[in-house]
């Protein structure tokens, strides 16, 4: 990513705009940045206009590989057992995550990649998590896949649950994840996380440099993709989570 890639300024106007007031903005082809140097360098103007802390990032990875970053808002992580307010309109898309907290920082640097014992050994703790998504724009549905990155890739919010420190000798891949509606519960399976491998994502966004200006910091969490098929919430409900050897989540969904 060039740091001296200019933002898309109306994306950037559109965002902040849609963030401040809670109405979603307009989709209009004329704001869809030009590549993904644009997108992220429209992330970075919208957190600098909002001047919102960073509390963490999630990292994914596109079908052709492409890793893919944002960040997430202090102001929009809650601990287990919180209530989230419904949107006015459509639903929020739900998915179930590992997550990793750090315990020390790691810095951008380039043309070096970062070995995964090396970043193991800046990870304090892994737990699990939910997050919660929503379009800042108009319509259920997420926009163009650039303006989708600009927009923090759709973060709304994330629940942190239950955390272990001694995770050295689990196979984070292999982890069984669990999650129930109002006491149903609706999966229960083995790994399921994208590219079968929770650390490939954030190896892949720290040898990029997609994770900020300067890498990632102490005290910061890393979500690294849901492990279940988004789902969508639209109606009132208590959904709880659990990773095995992990711990588990809940949250409650009101109006």
């Amino acid at each position: 990513m060039n740091a001296r890639t200019p933002p898309l300024a109306p994306l950037v106007d559109a965002i902040v705009a849609a963030r401040r007031s809670a109405t979603p903005a307009r989709a209009d082809a004329a704001i869809v940045p030009a590549s993904h140097a644009v997108a992220y360098a429209t992330q970075q103007a919208v957190t600098d206009t909002l001047g919102l802390a960073i509390g963490g990032f999630k990292v994914g990875m596109l079908a052709d590989g492409t890793p893919t970053s944002a960040p997430m808002y202090t102001q929009d992580m809650r601990a287990s057992g919180a209530s989230w307010r419904l949107p006015a309109s459509g639903a929020l898309v739900v998915e179930i995550e590992l997550a990793m907290r750090m315990a020390h920082d790691l810095l951008a640097r380039p043309g070096r990649a970062y070995t995964r014992d090396e970043v193991a050994a800046a990870i304090g703790e892994v737990l699990v998590g939910v997050e919660l998504l929503k379009s800042r724009f108009a319509g259920d549905a997420f926009p163009a896949p650039a303006v989708h990155l600009a927009d923090n890739l759709g973060n709304l919010g994330y629940i942190t649950g239950g955390a272990t420190r001694n995770f050295a000798t689990l196979d984070l891949a292999r982890i069984t994840c669990r999650y129930a509606l109002d006491g149903v519960e609706a999966h229960a399976a083995i790994g399921g996380h994208p590219q079968d491998d929770p650390w490939k994502p954030l190896l892949a966004c720290l040898d990029a440099g997609t994770l900020g200006a300067g890498g990632l910091r102490a005290g910061q969490l890393v979500t690294t993709g849901t492990l279940v098929k988004p789902f969508r919430i639209s109606e009132p409900a208590r959904l709880t989570a659990a990773l095995d050897g992990i711990g588990s989540v809940s949250v409650e969904f009101v109006r």
